[in-house]
């Protein structure tokens, strides 16, 4: 919680978020979930959104995000937060990269005898350019400030345009660390894995994905065929809207879950091989579990783990067979040493503890204030 002395200075906050839902996960719900914590702080909000409602508390203002800005103005916020790049605000909030630097990345993943038609097709589209020069715009504008969930969005945004440094900060995701805990809560690890199928001696390994070609199946599936005779325990268990359609001894498709909270308990790992990620949010609720994670370098969320210590960090770009090798050696290790496991977890978790809903909004507080107090002087 902020200091008494930050307490007494309140202030009403506007926000502008695409959809306003009480059910919604993703950047909606995490926006949901800072804006309640700063009510029960004392702070007042209003939001604009295109749809939605059940925001308790706050006045709430529904309609076209283009006309947010007018909108809010005869209310008089004191600082205005833009909950990506929907409309002109003092503070945009960005859980992900700009359109170009998302094109750029995607191109460098693809294989090479498909990326010039791919880089034709975006060349080509009047979506695509709208959506770039829009996003220019939004940044260009005198004053503005952005919030990125990591620095590989950051840097994602300095890429694209010159950017001031010190209007550029950096502010990793939050977790609830109530919610997420060490080992779940009691009896549901056994129920979980007996659900599953899982054998006592089995080691889960889960992967929480929707798109199984940007979260990296393919790499796992070929890292789990070329162990299976090596590592016969080893399990693979996926966590997400899409059966890939197929069967093997190893894997295990858990359908889709609006609380994954029993998959964590389940699992003894969590595998993240993306090829993008902001700031995957699965990373650091597995690490609030308890859980220790392998993740791909091209997620922001890695940033915040410290490689051997609680967590690995591998790259997924590059000669394929290096890259399969590292990630079968991981699997391999977190297979064979049980000890290994629940070092890399307990450390997860203590390092979760510091990446707590509260720790964030203390933090975006002190920012919030610091972008009101410039926009009072006309900054």
């Amino acid at each position: 919680m902020s200091p008494p002395g930050q307490r007494r200075s309140l202030m009403h906050i506007g926000l502008i978020l695409e959809h306003l839902s009480a059910q919604s996960g993703g950047a909606e719900g995490f926006a949901l979930t800072v804006a309640r914590e700063l009510m029960q702080r004392g702070h007042r909000c209003s939001v604009c959104a295109a749809d939605g409602g059940g925001l308790e508390g706050a006045t709430v203002l529904l309609g076209p995000l283009a006309s947010a800005p007018s909108r809010l103005q005869p209310l008089a916020p004191d600082v205005v937060v833009d909950w990506g790049l929907n409309a002109p605000a003092d503070l945009h909030r960005l859980g992900g990269g700009t359109h170009r630097e998302f094109q750029r990345l995607v191109l460098a993943a693809v294989p090479l005898p498909l990326r010039l038609a791919k880089r034709l097709l975006y060349a080509a589209s009047p979506r695509h350019r709208r959506i770039a020069r829009r996003e220019v715009g939004l940044l260009s504008r005198p004053g503005v400030q952005v919030l990125a969930v990591s620095r590989f969005v950051a840097d994602q945004v300095a890429r694209t345009l010159p950017f001031p440094a010190t209007r550029l900060h950096v502010l990793h995701n939050g977790v609830d660390t109530r919610r997420f805990v060490a080992g779940g809560r009691p009896g549901v690890r056994a129920a979980e894995r007996a659900r599953l199928g899982l054998g006592e001696q089995d080691v889960a390994f889960l992967l929480v994905a929707h798109n199984l070609g940007l979260k990296g199946f393919g790499l796992l599936r070929e890292v789990f065929t070329a162990g299976r005779e090596q590592l016969p325990g080893a399990r693979l268990v996926l966590l997400g809207r899409h059966d890939p359609g197929f069967r093997a001894p190893w894997f295990i498709y858990a359908g889709t879950s609006s609380r994954p909270e029993g998959a964590y308990a389940a699992a003894d790992a969590l595998l993240h091989p993306t090829l993008y990620d902001a700031c995957a949010n699965v990373v650091l609720e597995a690490m609030a579990s308890g859980l220790p994670v392998v993740s791909s370098d091209r997620n922001g969320s890695a940033e915040v783990l410290t490689d051997g210590l609680d967590g690995r960090v591998l790259p997924v770009l590059g000669r394929h067979r290096e890259i399969r090798t590292r990630w079968l050696q991981a699997v391999a290790e977190l297979t064979t040493r049980p000890e290994r496991r629940q070092d890399l977890g307990a450390q997860a978790r203590r390092r979760a503890e510091s990446l707590s809903i509260g720790a964030y909004v203390d933090r975006f507080e002190a920012l919030l204030r610091q972008v009101a107090a410039e926009r009072a002087r006309g900054g």
